[in-house]
């Protein structure tokens, strides 16, 4: 017999407005998932299949403030933070629509994008840090390749290939000694044993003019690029 202590209306929120499936609201109600069906169909409300179900899930679980940021003022095309969000393309335009985010034309999609970089930071991770391009752009947040050419517009000189190399294998060697690095205390002296590395190969990137100066007279943010 079928259970009449169930609160439709609050099958229907649960349903509609929650996002629950009608599996999880049987579970919650501890009755079949033909009874909540029933319920459902009985104030014509269509029963999603699993795929669009699932789909809806998706969509609510998508940062849409990070969408939004990433559209306007990165403007990083639909397509590419589909991607970066793992969902569909149609999902990102569907919900900036709703959000009522002027979509570009084809035309403004095909304009380059300017991304603005802090240079004084830039510099100092590739030139001091003795950091990649790839470790550079994941912290900034933009592909190595756009790190490249900011390094070539600002003048600093990019590492040769067997530069890269030993860098590459000196900061695995400094992440291998920092993963079992134990603080060591000297008997008798009371001080801990501290090992520096330093990569002494590469240009002589050290002694160059200041990015500040360098750009300063022609930028009108001289700390971004």
């Amino acid at each position: 017999m079928e259970r009449l202590d169930i609160d439709t209306e609050l099958i229907i929120d649960m349903y509609v407005n929650q996002g629950m499936s009608v599996k999880k609201i049987g579970k919650i109600f501890d009755v079949s998932t033909d009874t909540i069906s029933r319920r459902l169909k009985e104030k014509n409300i269509t029963i999603k299949s699993k795929a669009q179900a699932s789909r809806e899930i998706t969509e609510k679980q998508v940062d849409i403030e990070k969408m939004v940021d990433m559209y306007v003022n990165q403007r990083i095309t639909s397509i590419e933070i589909g991607r970066k969000l793992n969902v569909a393309c149609s999902t990102v335009c569907k919900k900036l629509n709703e959000l009522g985010v002027k979509m570009r034309t084809s035309t403004e999609a095909q304009q380059p994008r300017t991304i603005e970089l802090d240079i004084v930071k830039l510099e100092d991770m590739y030139v001091n840090q003795k950091m990649g391009c790839p470790e550079i752009g994941k912290i900034m947040g933009v592909d190595p390749k756009t790190i490249l050419k900011k390094l070539k517009i600002l003048g600093i000189p990019r590492r040769s290939k067997s530069e890269a190399i030993a860098l590459a294998h000196t900061q695995k060697k400094k992440d291998y000694s920092r993963k079992n690095m134990s603080v060591r205390n000297i008997v008798g002296r009371g001080s801990s044993c501290v090992e520096h590395q330093h990569f002494s190969g590469g240009p002589n990137l050290g002694n160059q003019t200041p990015i500040r100066k360098r750009l300063g007279g022609n930028s009108p943010n001289p700390t971004t690029i």
